[in-house]
């Protein structure tokens, strides 16, 4: 993870990037793409600056472009299909979507039963076209996509942002991306808010409420987060002691980082470091390389995507 704001590829198909992934923790990040998180298994919450969502199977989030938001499964694990689709598909068609910025995240809270299970169906068969890269998937996505933007548009609260507010928004992303990018170049180190602050250009205040206001959390539990993630990955990956992996992913006392792994997990991270392999097979994959994150192979979505398509009897034509 190079940096908590993510940059969406799309090889496969421009505009439009499908996968499924299975995840215990992801801190707070934002990219540019518009975002449907749905649900296949598990639960957890989506939190956001405004907002703590809890999920479970059957649920779809929407998360809109350049909104900073958290994934936690409270120690268990949620399986979730992705689709993300960027703010620049089909302008020239439909110029307002770059300005585009949808008031609620629930999306299955808005819709009738019949119609969730529609939506389902259209991303899941759109899922597998993309995955299995059947003959024409190219046109069965972007036909996909569009329909289910004209069923957001039709369903959820939204509003076009002004050419002044979506200039606002552009500017707050791009301080959003430099600051999560230093704190994850520089964790390892003693970080202060003065210091970021002053690349920045900013008062410590400033930045402070800048924090709580855009990411939701402060600064020191951003910091936090991602010394935590880095600390999981060396006790999954190497011998070191806890004292040194503590000391080497920035936290600057062991009695901290057993906090975290206490307020993440709901237990130490000497525990941790024996149950891992327990806890990662039971909750992940036996071809996962991490307990937080999971993202499926090609092999393993195929799997995934055409049992569950015929499990709801769905087919992809």
């Amino acid at each position: 993870m190079e940096s908590e704001y993510e940059i969406v590829a799309h090889n496969k198909l421009k505009h439009i990037h499908f996968f499924l992934n299975k995840i215990t923790y992801r801190t707070f990040h934002l990219h540019s793409d518009f975002e449907l998180f749905c649900v296949m298994d598990g639960c957890g919450k989506i939190n956001n600056r405004s907002s703590s969502l809890n999920i479970k199977s059957g649920d779809i989030i929407l998360i809109n472009s350049n909104q900073a938001h958290e994934i936690d499964a409270g120690g268990a694990a949620v399986q979730a299909m992705i689709l993300q689709f960027s703010n620049h598909f089909l302008r020239d068609y439909y110029p307002n979507i770059q300005s585009l910025n949808f008031k609620r995240s629930d999306i299955c809270a808005l819709l009738p039963e019949s119609e969730r299970a529609a939506l389902w169906q259209t991303i899941t068969c759109a899922a597998a076209a993309y995955v299995n890269m059947e003959p024409f998937f190219e046109l069965r996505c972007i036909a996909a996509v569009t329909r289910i933007l004209l069923a957001l548009l039709h369903t959820i609260p939204y509003k076009i942002l002004s050419e002044k507010e979506y200039l606002q928004r552009k500017k707050l992303s791009q301080r959003m991306n430099r600051i999560s990018s230093y704190l994850e170049e520089n964790y390892q180190i003693p970080v202060r808010l003065r210091d970021v602050a002053e690349l920045e250009q900013i008062t410590p205040t400033y930045l402070s409420h800048f924090f709580s206001e855009n990411f939701g959390i402060t600064f020191q539990e951003y910091l936090n987060n991602i010394r935590f993630e880095h600390a999981v990955r060396l006790l999954e990956s190497s011998s070191l002691s806890l004292s040194d992996i503590a000391m080497n992913s920035g936290f600057s006392e062991l009695k901290y980082m057993t906090k975290m792994f206490e307020k993440r997990l709901g237990y130490k991270p000497s525990e941790f470091r024996r149950r891992a392999p327990a806890v990662i097979g039971a909750n992940l994959s036996e071809s996962d390389s991490g307990f937080l994150e999971h993202r499926y192979t090609v092999e393993e979505s195929k799997k995934i995507l055409n049992a569950f398509a015929a499990q709801n009897k769905w087919s992809p034509r």
